[in-house]
This record gives C-alpha cells, structure tokens and sequence, in this order.
C-alpha cells in the first residue's frame, strides 16, 4: 500500500513523497478479512476499526518523525508569528494603545500619519490622532468606534507579533469573537480613569465577558493593561486596587502564573516601549517581547481557513490565518468543501509584501488564478471559514457533530434549538438534534434538556456542509461557541465528526507523537521504503 503525503524541503520546494510499508497493507487485509464476517456485531467491529486506523497512524508518526530533518529546518526561518488580540470594554483605549505602539515602533509610515492627523481634524476627532491609525474605513472614522478587526504587525528579536484591534462594542461582538479565535494571546484594557473601569468590569460592562471568550477559545494567557494612569497622577493605590479586584474574579478562569499586569498610558506613550520605573513594573513590549512561539502544528498538515476573498484585475485573493503547517508560493491547494483545486501564484504578508514562504499563524494573503465556468463566479461559491489544505490531505467536511458543552447562561437548551455557532472564524447556523446526556459527579445522565452550569453531551446539525476539525486533533479549529440573540450560552469542543468521504482518514499523521506505540520501532530492516514519486 502506497501512502503519499506533502512534505517541505529546506529549499522551500513542494514535493510529494510516497511510503510503502508491508504493516499497513497486512492491517489492512486484516481489517477487511474481520469485515466480511462481522456483520452481526458492527458496534464490535466499529471499535476494532479504529484500533487499527489509529495503528496505522502511529506507524506513520514514526515514518514521519524519523525523516524529520528533511523538512523545513526552523533554525533557517527570519521570524516566527504570533497572534496578539487586544480586547476590552468600549472606549478603553484599545485601538489608541495599538497606533500608539507600532507609531513608536516605526511602523506607521510618516505619510499615513500625517494624513492620520489631517482626517482627525476634518472629522473634529483630535483625540483619536492614535486611534485612527487603526482605522479600516470612513464609517470607523465617523463613529470613533472600532467595528471591524483591524491588524497590522511589527517585529522584535525574530518574531513578528501581528496585533489584532478588535472591537469592544456589544453590537460588533461577533467580530471580536473572529480576532480572539485566530490570537495566541490577549491583551485585555482596562482604564484607571474614575469610573471607567467600574463600568467596563461590572453591570453591563464587556471587560468580564471578553475574558471568558478568549478562554473559551483556548487562548491561555492575558496580559492586563491599566490605562489611563495618567488620569489618576499615577495613584498606586488605585492601581493595586483595580489590580486586586481583576484577580478576584479572574483566577476562577485563569491560571494566576498565566496573568501578567502592566499600568501604562496609552495615548502618552507611557510604559508602553520604555520601562517607567514609577510602579517598577516591565513594558508593555517587554511583555510581548517574553512570548514564545508555539511550534505544536508547525509540521502538520496545511489548514488555513478564509477570512476575506476579494477580486483584482481577474485574480482571486484569499485572507486568513494559518492554522496548521506552512504554505510554499507556487504550491498546489486545495478548497475545501469545494474540492477547488488551484495554484498559488503568489504569497504576500499582512502588509503585501511578497513572501516565499509562511508558517502557522501567520496571516497571509493568497493570490490564485480561476477559469471562470460560464455563469458561475467563484465569489458566489467560496465563503469565509472555507479551508484551504494540502492536494492530499483534506480536512474533515461535514453537517452532523458532535460536541461536549458548558452552558453558562440561564438558558434551557432543548432539542432543535436554533443557535448560532462560532468555530474559529466561520460563524454558522446550527441546529440541536439530540441531548445526549449531562454529566453529574462524573455520571452520564440520560436528559431532555440543559441549563446553567451543566456539562453535558448534544449533537448538532447544519443545513449546509461546513469544514473543520476535532478538538483533539487541531484544538484552534475544535473549539466552539454557541450563542443566541441573548448573547453567549455555552462553549465546548468537537469530540465527534460524521464526515462526507472518508470518515477516518488515516493518512493523516497527527502532530501529537507522544501518541505513538513505543513497542513498535521504525528501522531500515523492516521493510520501509521511502522514495520521491
């Protein structure tokens, strides 16, 4: 049996590879041998099935693992991405601390800044000189309110930090949902200034709610800016009490090692690139400067949900974030549900610069090529939170699911519910087809329906083919939430997928090893060949 998956040379050329191992063959004579005459115990023979699949997959773990060293070596990359979201309560400074920064950084070019400050004196907005800078288009400028996710980047000791402005308003909560699920870390703002953060952190306020968003969606560490220090003298006291209160609450989600403070004033700059030494605290850089890069999914297979698709002079640009793997400029890919296959022609960076090469979680732009079938625009037919993968190796597609749930909402979830569901960037309408069971004291139990604080087990459905991935296998692409015109109600993770075409794939080496049979030892002697097609 011939298996053949894409692997990355250090030259940046796509090449495939294809393995012939003897023990994936036999298992799979084996399986088919069992099926013939297990007819009369599917449930039997279903688990039997996927104890050999998952052999197979360890065996292609130690297959992958031990020609490693031909892939991309990481010692030769300029930088590697990470994903920063600033959110917070409306009006907290977010979108002035980021123009801020990257103006001090240098990133903002003299010309845009410039402009940056004419606008804000036609619009009367002197305040917002910073703000601005963030600005996607006319109807931000006008309102003074961040709507959509803006993201720009700057880079510090080989690593580019790609910032993510999303907005705090209840009304664009959605979008700042989409800018949490593709960040690494948030930076949550929170103003010192008299009455400000009282009504962000209590009542109404979105301080609260943003957090649990971003550890809903698996981000697992925050760094809390308290702005506007300027406005209280730089008032110590107030400092430590907002500080005191924030971790009150938020140790009930967060681990405490995983919580970083830093008082600043974001429209003076103050703190922010260099150390003020008033509350002996570090920067805001050298905070972000401290994070490290997740390498997790870095050899894995490609899955890059859309993000924005637009078309220029008869080409097809394709936005979004690398979820796993790394995209090559002139390589093969495949849309998915679609089954669009296409050729990069080119690759660009956040800022359109061209690029060779992009790795896992970086954001990119997609330049392709597409013959046009007669009435049929590709515009019409792409949507955001399709993936793009590797020719081989697809993603799961699907409309029927599995997840396990946390309700925290006082909401009684029932059979076909219609909620929203938010998984990474692709928002869909779902539908609950079967309340499985709550779990009490570690107990399964059989229910009809779920209300707050329950932990429990349901399958949902969509009317349409939706693509995506289980939590175990690719956790950024896993996690769910679930909301309604009430707001969020629950959050949770695909444990189970029904897909279209293969519904164990396994040829997909996963990108846990540890996961590997130790008994089992690949060797040269044991029948493995590996050779280019």
């Amino acid at each position: 049996m011939d298996i053949k998956i894409n692997i990355y040379f250090k030259n940046n050329e796509n090449k495939s590879i294809n393995i012939h191992h003897k023990k994936i063959k036999d298992i799979y004579n084996e399986i088919y041998e069992i099926e013939k005459i297990s007819n009369d115990n599917k449930d039997k023979f279903k688990l039997y099935r996927q104890i050999k699949k998952k052999d197979i997959i360890n065996i292609i773990n130690k297959i992958y693992m031990k020609y490693n060293n031909n892939i991309i070596n990481i010692e030769n990359i300029n930088y590697f991405p990470i994903n920063i979201s600033f959110i917070g309560h409306v009006d907290a400074g977010k979108s002035t601390i980021c123009g801020r920064l990257l103006n001090d950084l240098g990133c903002i070019d003299k010309n845009e800044f410039k402009s940056n400050d004419k606008n804000c004196k036609i619009y009367k907005k002197e305040n917002q000189l910073y703000s601005g800078l963030m600005d996607i288009n006319d109807d931000e400028r006008t309102k003074g309110k961040t709507i959509e996710c803006a993201k720009n980047f700057f880079e510090n000791n080989n690593k580019r930090f790609i910032i993510i402005d999303a907005p705090g308003h209840n009304l664009y909560l959605p979008n700042m949902i989409d800018g949490a699920s593709q960040s690494d870390v948030a930076i949550l703002i929170v103003s010192a200034k008299t009455g400000e953060f009282e009504s962000g952190f209590y009542k109404n306020g979105k301080t609260k709610e943003h957090i649990l968003i971003s550890k809903m969606l698996n981000i697992n560490k925050i760094i809390i800016c308290i702005t506007k220090m300027d406005s209280v003298e730089w008032n110590i006291g107030r400092y430590e009490d907002i500080k005191k209160k924030i971790i009150d609450w938020i140790i009930k989600i967060y681990n405490i090692q995983n919580i970083y403070f830093v008082p600043i004033s974001g429209y003076n700059g103050e703190n922010l690139i260099n150390k003020n030494n008033l509350l002996n605290n570090k920067s805001l850089l050298d905070c972000i400067s401290d994070i490290q890069y997740d390498y997790t999914y870095i050899n894995s297979p490609l899955k890059m949900p859309i993000y924005y698709i637009y078309k220029n002079q008869g080409y097809i640009y394709l936005c979004g974030k690398i979820e796993s793997g790394i995209v090559v400029n002139n390589m093969e890919i495949l849309i998915m549900p679609h089954n669009l296959q296409m050729n990069i022609i080119d690759l660009y960076d956040i800022n359109d610069n061209n690029i060779s090469y992009a790795l896992v979680n970086d954001y990119i732009k997609i330049k392709i090529k597409y013959n046009h079938q007669k009435n049929v625009d590709i515009l019409d037919i792409l949507d955001k939170g399709d993936m793009i993968c590797n020719i081989d190796i697809k993603c799961q597609t699907y409309n029927e699911f599995v997840v396990k749930i946390k309700m925290i909402k006082k909401y009684m979830l029932t059979e076909q519910c219609e909620l929203i569901m938010h998984n990474n960037i692709q928002t869909t309408k779902v539908y609950v087809d079967q309340i499985k069971y709550k779990i009490i004291n570690n107990k399964k139990i059989a229910c009809k329906y779920l209300i707050e604080n329950d932990i429990g087990q349901i399958k949902l459905y969509t009317k349409k083919i939706i693509c995506g991935e289980k939590y175990n296998d690719y956790n950024k692409l896993g996690k769910i939430i679930l909301r309604n015109n009430e707001g969020t109600i629950a959050h949770g993770k695909i444990i189970k997928i029904k897909s279209f075409g293969d519904i164990i794939n396994p040829y997909i080496y996963k990108h846990n090893y540890m996961e590997c049979d130790e008994n089992y030892d690949v060797n040269d002697n044991d029948e493995l060949r590996l050779y280019e097609e």
